[in-house]
């Protein structure tokens, strides 16, 4: 069996207020997981000039992540 109902954003709202916290809890991760994967249509292709743009910018080697972190172990312990 199968129904549809037609209700405003305000009647969802509170609905969603009167839930309990892990149905909450479970509405939030549910969301989380539709926002990162959307049912919308394919994602376009980016033509190549595009593709060239964005390979351009500069890159961070391992070595140079870890000099990054190592000052700024230092610079919080300076800090204190």
């Amino acid at each position: 069996m199968q129904m549809t109902i037609n209700i405003g954003y305000d009647q969802v709202f509170q609905l969603v207020r009167q839930l309990p916290p892990g149905e909450k809890e479970r509405l939030f991760h549910e969301n989380e997981f539709l926002t990162a994967f959307p049912c919308g249509p394919e994602p376009v292709i980016p033509d190549e000039e595009y593709y060239e743009f964005l390979m351009s910018f500069p890159v961070v080697s391992e070595e140079e992540i870890e000099q990054i972190l190592e000052a700024k172990k230092d610079w919080a312990f300076a800090g204190k």
